[in-house]
């Protein structure tokens, strides 16, 4: 692997960096650095999760499996952090210090590198427990942000739901209000404040990606923009509304927007002209005067395909704010991820158009100016910057897609 971008100078190291996001290079550091427990031997490695702070720090989750286990089998994790030499040894022993379930499982001095093995991790301090006390699959997981695990609970097929803040309950709160609004939204079973544990019913379906070219028809698009609609039409109660932050989504996304031209500016420096001009171009507008239900996070990824039927799943960021700010995030998406599953631009652009036109013959509150200037904000704040902090093999191609398309949403505004 080769990295295709600048490393600050007087911060990481280069080669280090490049190291640790090569599977080859990482199963040789694990196999002689952290062997399995049970003295097996690591057979295969793969990333699950890369996150880079531009000239700060790095970190990885890897999957690992021994040798003799079936391809099926589930995974090791061990979630990696990696400093500047001079920092990483004192960050490990300020770390230690704190002791407590979510310590570090140990320190490799020769690749400066933290580490945690699953279920250890940083700040889910409540996940050791959780998963000693039954048999679990891992749907999901974001170390030191969230777990999410499926198996049985009370005899009932549930999703169960860790976070690293207290927003269980408020979530088990909004859900409930939803449902009985008409949202179908998954069912809560129970709520654990004290230990920051959701548990939700089982949805049954596949994840959009899965299959891609039949969840890119008009059909797919359209029902997920009619339940677009249906939640941003939704009318909670005053006591769960007051529940629910309101985000200045223009003001919060252009802030992001500004970080992101200048960090991409300093990794690509052969593009930071076009994201100049493209600064030049998107002026903010306004923030919205009548801030409406959001998801929060909405984007194809969000939805299990059932019968062809998309369900919306994920309701943790649920808040006030601009309408057009989940419709961007859902579009950005499929250009980014579509291209990555390899579509052609023009076959992305046509299931945006689908969602798109769904949504507008659905809903009254479509802003066709805020809708381009989101988007263009979304693929460059949002799409672009992952490129940067995912470490992406193809980063010069990805940032040119996803910098191209943002122009033709800018000048549509100019147009407008």
């Amino acid at each position: 692997m080769s990295l295709e971008f600048a490393v600050p100078r007087g911060t990481v190291d280069p080669a280090a960096l490049e190291m640790t996001v090569s599977t080859s290079a990482m199963l040789e550091a694990f196999r002689r650095y952290l062997p399995p427990r049970d003295h097996g031997v690591w057979a295969r490695c793969e990333l699950d999760r890369v996150r880079y702070s531009p000239g700060r720090s790095w970190q990885v989750l890897y999957r690992l499996w021994k040798e003799g286990e079936r391809g099926d089998a589930s995974p090791h994790f061990i979630y990696a952090e990696f400093l500047p030499a001079a920092r990483s040894l004192r960050r490990f022993l300020e770390l230690r210090d704190r002791r407590g379930t979510a310590a570090p499982s140990g320190f490799v001095a020769e690749l400066n590198m933290i580490y945690w093995r699953y279920p250890a991790d940083p700040r889910l301090d409540q996940l050791p427990g959780v998963y000693e006390e039954g048999s679990w699959t891992i749907v999901a997981y974001v170390p030191g942000r969230s777990c999410v695990l499926s198996g049985d609970y009370a005899g009932e097929p549930t999703i169960l739901k860790l976070y690293e803040d207290d927003r269980a309950e408020r979530v088990g709160h909004v859900l409930a209000a939803l449902r009985h609004a008409g949202v179908t939204a998954p069912r809560v079973l129970h709520v654990d404040q004290a230990r920051r544990l959701l548990v939700l019913e089982h949805v049954p379906g596949i994840p959009f990606w899965s299959r891609p070219q039949a969840h890119l028809s008009r059909e797919v698009m359209g029902a997920m923009a009619r339940e677009l609609v249906h939640l941003h039409d939704t009318r909670l109660p005053e006591e769960t509304r007051v529940r629910l932050p309101r985000i200045a989504h223009v003001t919060r996304e252009w802030g992001r927007f500004q970080n992101a031209v200048r960090e991409l500016s300093e990794a690509f420096p052969g593009h930071a002209a076009r994201l100049e001009r493209l600064q030049h171009m998107l002026e903010p507008p306004e923030e919205t005067p009548t801030p409406v239900l959001l998801h929060g996070s909405f984007h194809p990824a969000q939805f299990l395909i059932h019968e062809g039927i998309p369900r919306l799943i994920d309701f943790d960021s649920i808040c006030l704010g601009d309408p057009m700010y989940d419709l961007a995030r859902f579009a950005s998406h499929l250009y980014d991820r579509g291209a990555a599953n390899g579509f052609e631009t023009r076959e992305v652009e046509r299931a945006v158009s689908a969602f798109r036109s769904a949504y507008i013959a659905a809903a009254p509150h479509f802003d066709a100016p805020r809708w381009f200037w989101h988007l263009s904000l979304s693929l460059i704040a949002k799409r672009a910057h992952q490129v940067l902090v995912r470490l992406d093999v193809d980063a010069l191609q990805q940032l040119r897609h996803l910098i191209t398309i943002a122009e033709q949403n800018a000048v549509s505004i100019v147009r407008g």
